[in-house]
């Protein structure tokens, strides 16, 4: 993730994560598959294996809707890595 990936907007109803120049919802209703979304774009990610498991804890329900920067931190972490 470059500098810019790392800003996230919280407004009453979604949070809304940059990365690639690129804006990307993370709504309460649809939670789980706009992560899938976003995850999508990580293709190039050495780290392959942590991505897999941080999408299934989401889909487990070890975060929710609330826990969503701990989510992106996490992210985050995860790509700083490969570089």
């Amino acid at each position: 993730m470059d500098e810019n990936s790392e800003q996230i907007h919280a407004d009453r109803t979604c949070y809304q994560v940059l990365f690639d120049q690129n804006w990307y919802l993370i709504s309460p209703k649809y939670f789980i598959n706009d992560f899938r979304k976003l995850f999508s774009n990580f293709k190039e990610v050495n780290n392959a294996k942590e991505m897999k498991t941080l999408l299934n804890e989401i889909a487990d329900g070890k975060y929710n809707f609330e826990g969503t920067p701990k989510v992106i931190e996490r992210l985050s972490k995860i790509t700083e890595t490969q570089n």
